[in-house]
């Protein structure tokens, strides 16, 4: 493997080791390979490209699903680091929260709710990966906050610098279906919407938010009405990002679907 000296130069790296596995298998190809490194084609493509860069957490990440030597991935770590200094000052400004699919695979180990609450934690200030701690303010079991940190270390999505300080790597951030729901989505969904019957009980009303609407609407506006609603998914958690101090974790729940039957059946 080519030992690069430019940012651009991973993009660079990353085609020829595609070519480099053509050559060796003539069925291989981009989509394979962007499934061997569990990001999407799109994604990878435009790495490839040049437009767009990796974090340091995912050049980790790539850099040892490829196999990426330690002298390798540090002379890639220090490129992207100067390039980083030399960015615009403008880009810098402007962050947008941007939502980035779960492999299937990763998804299957962390499709319970507690997991997604224990990234989000972990973005407090003072926060502690502790199990105790995290079992007491979630409600869970010490054996499932123990079990949920471990695995959430073990598949890279948080990590331990050099300072000792624990922090989330901002890669993967979605449970949404890429095109069809499977089994473990619906279930996620299923506790999500149950910790939020709870909380009509358990939550004092000026510290949520639970309304509806009933509409009739044709059916060609459905998928408007999808596309309206995940803008504002996207809206609201940008909303959130704030320069100040967060101190609590909230989940927003948005339900959109019919109350009549549907082609016969009951959806």
């Amino acid at each position: 493997m080519k030992n690069l000296d430019t940012v651009s130069g991973f993009g660079i790296f990353l085609k020829e080791e595609l070519e480099r596995r053509k050559d060796l298998d003539s069925n291989f190809s981009l989509r394979k390979f962007a499934a061997n490194l569990e990001i999407e084609p799109s994604f990878l493509s435009k790495l490839i490209h040049g437009t767009r860069s990796v974090s340091t957490f995912m050049l980790d990440d790539l850099g040892q699903k490829i196999g990426l030597s330690a002298r390798q991935l540090a002379q890639f770590h220090r490129d992207l680091h100067d390039y980083k200094k030399i960015q615009r000052p403008q880009r810098l400004t402007k962050p947008q929260y941007s939502f980035k699919p779960l492999s299937p695979v990763k998804f299957e180990q962390i499709s319970d709710w507690y997991y997604f609450a224990i990234l989000e934690m972990a973005t407090l200030e003072g926060f502690n990966f502790d199990s105790i701690q995290v079992a007491e303010q979630l409600g869970i079991t010490r054996v499932e906050a123990k079990t949920a940190l471990n695995t959430l270390k073990k598949l890279g999505f948080i990590y331990q610098a050099k300072d000792g300080k624990w922090t989330v790597n901002s890669g993967e951030n979605s449970a949404l279906p890429r095109k069809n729901t499977t089994i473990n989505h619906q279930r996620l969904q299923k506790q999500f919407l149950m910790k939020a019957i709870g909380s009509l009980n358990d939550v004092p009303i000026e510290m949520r938010d639970q309304t509806g609407v009933t509409i009739a609407i044709p059916v060609e506006r459905v998928e408007k009405m999808k596309k309206l609603i995940k803008s504002f998914r996207k809206s609201a958690a940008q909303l959130a990002q704030p320069t100040g101090k967060k101190a609590v974790v909230y989940q927003l729940c948005v339900s959109f679907f019919p109350l009549m039957k549907v082609n016969g059946k009951e959806k």
